[in-house]
């Protein structure tokens, strides 16, 4: 003769539990029979609806079942009975679409029958829904870019060095991903504002006039390629240092499940660096650009800069997007001060302040190795060198 057992199903999440009671008549011989089967793992999404069936049932099982209200189930998880056999509800839809902050929590559901009253041991069978969280990542950058950077490897986050120049512009493609297999999250690059370097409020470099000089990251011209960007800088006038300009990029998702990586923690994977010197005493050649033009913005005369770029063969059709020298460089003595540089450069100190930015010349903030950037004169004065001049008598 068969003996009265009872079939309670628990999905639970910590100290969260639902109870389904059924109740059965069955043989000490009982067997779950689930499908899917027990320690099957499921994925579920944030945002993405994940529909399924679920049935259960007990060999040998005589008599209806009754089912009690549920308790304590997750929030966004639905569970109705989908159909019924002579021992009561034998399927189950359930659907489920996890909210955010159930991201990277583990919902188990367990079937268990046990004997009634407490005359056999209880079996019972499992299944996992495990919601998962996006795991961004920045595919290293490859390939030959047009300024070449040098990767310091070990670095943290890994860190790649360039130099650029003032007109020229500079475009380092770049790729986030998500290295979930079949992740539906939508990957995203965005600055790390607190590792630039000049402190900047969007953590790329600023203009210096209107929209001169403004760093961008862009999503890639190219919309078949998902997740795709590109660092975009032309460096103007003004931009111009002898310090590394700081650059860092944080891959995250779209909708904000991975929080931005904590301070003092940057995460190799999901970061990447760039330093860029943007290199003084270079120009980057404009289309439509003469000697004449160039001199004129650097307030000196065409023929300083037709002597400081000895190697261009045809100044009167210059070839636009080349680097040409501007002046030279003059490394800080112990001792020297603005004032007798420029006056020993027959120059003015304005003039000496506007190719060296980065250097606080009308607060003599000069310091012994620095390398400046100087344009002497090539007119009524006699140099050795190109900067030991002496006026000549007029």
């Amino acid at each position: 003769m068969g003996k009265r057992f009872c079939c309670r199903s628990v999905l639970f999440d910590g100290c969260s539990i639902f109870l389904l009671s059924i109740v059965f008549r069955i043989s000490n011989s009982q067997v779950i029979n689930l499908d899917p089967s027990p320690g099957t793992v499921l994925q579920s999404f944030v945002g993405k609806a994940r529909d399924l069936s679920i049935s259960a049932s007990v060999s040998n099982a005589v008599g209806a079942g009754v089912v009690n209200p549920a308790v304590g189930i997750p929030r966004n998880l639905v569970l109705n009975c989908q159909s019924r056999s002579s021992s009561g509800c034998s399927s189950y839809s359930l659907s489920f679409k996890p909210a955010p902050d159930q991201a990277g929590q583990n919902y188990s559901l367990c079937i268990a029958w046990s004997a009634f009253p407490n005359i056999a041991p209880p079996v019972s069978g499992c299944i996992t829904i495990s919601v998962i969280s996006p795991q961004p990542v920045i595919v290293q950058p490859s390939g030959s870019w047009y300024y070449g950077g040098r990767i310091f490897p070990n670095s943290n986050p890994v860190t790649y060095s360039f130099r650029a120049n003032v007109g020229c512009l500079m475009s380092v493609p770049l790729k986030a991903m998500d290295s979930v297999t079949g992740s539906p999250y939508e990957i995203i690059l965005k600055p790390l504002v607190r590792s630039s370097f000049p402190p900047s409020p969007s953590g790329l470099p600023q203009a210096v006039d209107e929209q001169d000089g403004a760093a961008s990251l862009e999503r890639s011209r190219d919309l078949s390629l998902k997740g795709a960007f590109d660092f975009r800088w032309r460096p103007a006038r003004g931009q111009e240092s002898s310090k590394h300009y700081q650059v860092c990029f944080e891959a995250s998702d779209s909708d904000g499940l991975i929080a931005s990586v904590p301070v003092g923690a940057i995460l190799a994977a999901r970061s990447v660096c760039f330093r860029i010197l943007v290199e003084k005493c270079q120009y980057c050649v404009q289309p439509g650009d003469s000697f004449g033009s160039i001199a004129a913005q650097y307030n000196t005369d065409w023929l300083h800069i037709y002597t400081a770029n000895p190697t261009v063969l045809d100044p009167d059709n210059l070839v636009p997007y080349t680097r040409i020298n501007t002046g030279v460089f003059y490394q800080v003595q112990k001792g020297d001060s603005a004032s007798a540089l420029a006056k020993r450069f027959f120059t003015t100190l304005d003039s000496l302040q506007s190719v060296n930015p980065d250097i606080a010349l009308d607060k003599d903030g000069l310091v012994e190795g620095d390398a400046l950037c100087v344009l002497p004169p090539v007119c009524n004065v006699e140099c050795v060198h190109g900067l030991d001049c002496t006026p000549l008598l007029q």
